[in-house]
């Protein structure tokens, strides 16, 4: 049995008869689809290092409605975490000096910021967020936006029907 139908008929088994007609419907029709993958990371003894790859998490028919998601998934990363535990150097997740991002952050949330140790990898779990206090989820999205490393990101993917020569013809 083709894996799309084996999954829509697992749907329609648990209740989810739209998401089964969903995958029936790339099963007869093909189409894209954008995939939401989070990125993991493994401690090494100095920092959490990122994966190269993630694990899907939520699909959409929408590109825009994927990439709003992820967006806010990753707003929410950095609003809870300290990106300072992810890398060995700064310009592994971001094209911005420290003395840069110093001067963006703080004109983004509108005060004086010190990023924590000078900017520097802690090499050590840190207990706050790289910016502590109250952020704005607008400001935390520009925050976000000054790092490369995403731990949310979105691929395109495309389904070929199951019949390629009766959409040929």
């Amino acid at each position: 049995m083709d894996a799309h139908l084996a999954c829509s008929d697992l749907c329609e088994e648990n209740g989810f008869t739209r998401q089964a007609e969903l995958l029936r419907s790339f099963h007869r029709n093909g189409g894209k689809a954008y995939v939401i993958f989070e990125r993991s990371a493994a401690y090494n003894d100095e920092i959490y290092s990122p994966q190269k790859a993630g694990e899907p998490s939520t699909i959409y028919l929408d590109e825009a409605t994927a990439r709003k998601v992820a967006a806010e998934r990753n707003t929410e990363w950095y609003r809870n975490n300290n990106i300072l535990d992810y890398c060995d150097n700064l310009n592994q997740v971001t094209n911005l000096s420290a003395a840069e991002l110093f001067e963006k952050i703080a004109a983004i949330v509108g005060r004086e910021h010190e990023l924590p140790n000078g900017g520097f990898p802690t090499f050590a779990r840190t207990e706050d967020p790289l910016i502590p206090g109250t952020v704005t989820d607008e400001q935390m999205q520009q925050i976000a936006d000054l790092f490369t490393l995403k731990f949310y990101y979105v691929v395109e993917t495309e389904f070929a029907p199951a019949d390629r020569s009766s959409i040929e013809s």
